[in-house]
């Protein structure tokens, strides 16, 4: 009440309060509703470096202490499995455009476009099914830190399953994922093994509630997206004029365009920020809200990590960043934590100092040096805190490049064929709707 302006009145949020769930909480304590839509604004701050976590000596201890680690992962996790990503040049955004004809490739997932027509989703969706694809050394590595009661919660906004498959329980699957399906009509929900014949025949799956067991329709992938199963009843036939060309169909349970985030996402985050005494970012560009705002709502002593081909997550810091190939990065880790589960590669490479390798040269020239050592098979030390392992990325100029974006993003919808960004997001993640969510 005694704030002359909004800039005041930020300031005394930020000084009064860490984080958003602070202020939100004290919200709902004290009312003043009214703050709600300005929550963003009021606490949004970058994230700082903690300046005495800077060697991966540092990070084995804080793997070793930390019992409550908060995984955030993206495509990044996935690629050695051997699954397209979505955003990149040569993506399936991309391929959408070129080989679908859609209006803009991200039609693929709205929700208006595929309750008008899904048959395209149903002939394409057998090339994301997850049945096609193993867990790599990096789902391991975080299955080994739930096997040893460290891990809090893997927040993965892949939609493929191997979480499960490498037998991570404590998963939230941002974005959904194909392990459901449910009917688009009546909410029946079935496994996602019950429609797994129907997707790799390219086939539009039936609601058996809907259509009766014996009443599927076995349309075929050439046919037209609005005619209807011959085979339905005399009953059925009868309200048929009525229906949509998507009544009854069994719709994996990933989120579209138009679609809320599941509350879970919602309920666990509320619960894992008061917990969290670690932050691990594996794998992701941090682009896509609302898992791209967890790390500003963290508390700031919590540490954070990176393990990724480049630096993502502008303006916020990490503590320390892992950069190169992520199951080469957690190998390597594994090694010096003296962990081997059979599954992660173990390996171990000569460290050596930036300054070392490049004798005082800078710019393209010094990053070529890096690049060098890295091939031979050095791990190279960057003052204060950066590490560069194989796989690493630069682009020509020598500075880290932005991440390709790979992983399922819902919320993104550019008519671009190649670039996809995202929107910037205007809530807070943890003051989010569902609603709001779906459309981040």
């Amino acid at each position: 009440e005694n704030c002359q302006s909004l800039g005041e009145l930020k300031a005394l949020c930020m000084q009064k309060f860490q984080t958003s769930q602070q202020l939100l909480d004290y919200i709902h304590r004290k009312g003043g509703k009214h703050l709600l839509q300005m929550l963003p604004f009021l606490m949004s701050r970058p994230r700082l470096k903690l300046p005495g976590i800077n060697t991966l000596d540092d990070v084995c201890r804080l793997f070793k202490s930390s019992n409550n680690i908060l995984v955030l992962t993206g495509a990044g996790v996935s690629v050695s499995a051997g699954i397209p990503d979505f955003r990149s040049s040569t993506g399936i955004y991309a391929r959408l455009h070129r080989e679908f004809g859609m209006p803009r490739p991200s039609c693929m997932f709205d929700r208006n476009y595929f309750d008008a027509n899904p048959k395209p989703f149903f002939n394409f969706a057998h090339e994301l099914w997850p049945g096609n694809f193993q867990p790599t050394p990096c789902h391991h590595f975080i299955a080994m830190l739930e096997q040893k009661h460290k891990l809090l919660r893997n927040y993965s906004q892949n939609i493929d399953t191997l979480e499960q498959k490498a037998n991570i329980r404590r998963v939230i699957n941002c974005h959904g994922s194909f392990a459901t399906a449910t009917c688009v009509s009546c909410g029946h929900r079935v496994e996602g093994k019950d429609i797994e014949l129907d997707i790799l025949r390219k086939r539009v799956a039936k609601c058996p509630v809907c259509y009766g067991d014996d009443q599927k329709s076995d349309l075929g992938a050439s046919e037209a997206g609005t005619e209807l199963d011959a085979k339905l009843s005399e009953e059925s036939c009868a309200s048929a004029a009525s229906m949509s060309p998507s009544f009854g169909v069994l719709k994996p349970d990933i989120v579209f365009f138009g679609e809320a985030l599941p509350n879970h996402f919602f309920s666990s985050l509320r619960e894992d920020l008061r917990l969290v005494d670690l932050v691990v970012v594996i794998g992701t560009s941090l682009r896509v809200a609302p898992v791209s705002e967890i790390l500003g709502e963290v508390e700031a002593s919590v540490p954070a990590i990176l393990i990724n081909r480049e630096v993502v997550g502008a303006p916020n810091q990490f503590d320390v960043e892992l950069l190169g190939d992520c199951d080469a990065v957690v190998g390597e880790l594994c090694c010096m934590l003296g962990w081997d589960d059979g599954k992660v590669p173990v390996s171990s490479s000569t460290l050596k100092s930036a300054e070392d390798v490049t004798e005082g040269k800078t710019g393209e020239y010094g990053e070529r040096l890096i690049s060098r050592a890295v091939e031979e098979g050095h791990v190279v030390f960057q003052q204060p805190s950066t590490y560069f392992f194989k796989g690493f990325s630069t682009d020509a100029g020598g500075q880290v490049e932005e991440d390709d974006g790979s992983e399922f993003d819902p919320g993104s919808d550019s008519d671009d064929s190649v670039s996809y960004p995202e929107r910037a997001s205007s809530h807070s993640t943890v003051a989010k709707s569902s609603t709001d969510a779906g459309r981040m």
